[in-house]
């Protein structure tokens, strides 16, 4: 057990030391919550860096915001971060949890602890932006062929989802509301698709536009809901379960709005059946979804094969509980095999 470890907690709530400690903490929380960690996690973390050196901390997580008191009850100093959710970034993860490492490990003091988990705070996206317009394109076209689309849908939803990824880039260039996005893409994915119907194009309408807006569905925000649920979290989850239907109902919006003017203007749109692609084209897709989507989640290229090997366990094992169990167990055997994987890394 290191020396850090060992340190009884501290009786007082202020001082240069303890200071400098909560002081790091409190930076910890907030990136790790930015960096989209759920709610039990990112209290596990805290406690056990307190415990490290040698603080008395309690916490109370929710996706708007980070409580935090220090000390004892009689003196206890209370803290509140107001913070926006924030999407998952693998990479900023991974690099806060390798600061934390080394903080508790007593190779970085808690200064230099500070100083870097501000730096990977504020660290820009990994990835340049033409990588990040084509991995929302590949994810659309990706997502499109496990929708069971064809090569028309396929290619409809690619486009959708590059000018969604072009959208997403003059949201962050200009600082627009974060909270108009979702329903800005949706009306767009809508248009865009609507309008090569418009065009003459054959397609599948309602598969072609889900798949192009997949990028921004809540998916992640669901199942960090559902983690935080099932673990007694019931503010942190019950709230961003919420905000994920909320998402949900600005997309559901979005795309009827847009195929509600696009039809006021040009009559009804005529959806046909998909022309289904061959098989072999369903492998080539789960070859590709871990790539693609690991680009926009920022994960860094040396966690890539640990992420393929989750993803391919995940669905291979979903096959295999479908197969046994029925489709309705089968995602969920998938689920625990990315599950056990995840927890072996």
């Amino acid at each position: 057990m290191t020396e850090a470890a060992r340190r009884p907690y501290a009786t007082e709530v202020s001082g240069p030391d303890v200071d400098a400690s909560v002081g790091y903490v409190m930076r910890l929380a907030r990136a790790l919550h930015t960096a989209g960690t759920p709610a039990p996690r990112l209290e596990e973390v805290l406690l056990d860096a307190c415990h490290r050196l040698g603080l008395e901390g309690q916490f109370f997580t929710t996706p708007t915001s980070i409580f935090a008191a220090f000390g004892p009850v009689e003196r206890q100093r209370t803290h509140l971060i107001r913070v926006e959710p924030g999407s998952v970034d693998l990479g900023k993860l991974a690099a806060i949890d390798r600061v934390a490492r080394e903080v508790q490990a007593g190779r970085l003091r808690v200064g230099e602890g500070s100083a870097r988990v501000d730096a990977v705070a504020a660290a820009a996206h990994p990835y340049h932006w033409l990588v990040r317009l084509l991995a929302y394109a590949m994810a659309s076209a990706v997502g499109c062929r496990f929708l069971g689309g064809g090569l028309a849908e396929v290619q409809a939803a690619g486009l959708a989802g590059l000018c969604i990824g072009l959208l997403s880039l003059v949201f962050s260039r200009f600082t627009l509301p974060s909270y108009l996005f979702e329903f800005a893409a949706a009306f767009l994915g809508s248009v865009i698709v609507s309008l090569l119907v418009v065009q003459g194009q054959a397609l599948a309408i309602s598969t072609a536009t889900l798949a192009g807006i997949i990028g921004v569905l809540p998916g992640l925000t669901l199942t960090l809901a559902m983690t935080e649920l099932t673990s007694r979290h019931l503010a942190s989850g019950t709230a961003r379960l919420s905000g994920a239907f909320v998402v949900f109902l600005a997309l559901i919006v979005g795309v009827a709005l847009a195929a509600t003017l696009v039809t006021a203007v040009h009559g009804p749109l005529r959806s046909v059946a998909v022309v289904r692609l061959p098989p072999w084209t369903l492998y080539v897709a789960v070859g590709l979804a871990p790539l693609v989507f690991s680009l926009l989640l920022g994960a860094r290229v040396r966690d890539l094969p640990w992420i393929y090997v989750a993803s391919l366990v995940g669905y291979f094992g979903m096959q295999a509980g479908q197969r046994t169990l029925g489709p309705e167990l089968g995602a969920a055997v998938g689920s625990f095999a990315v599950g056990v994987v995840a927890n072996v890394y």
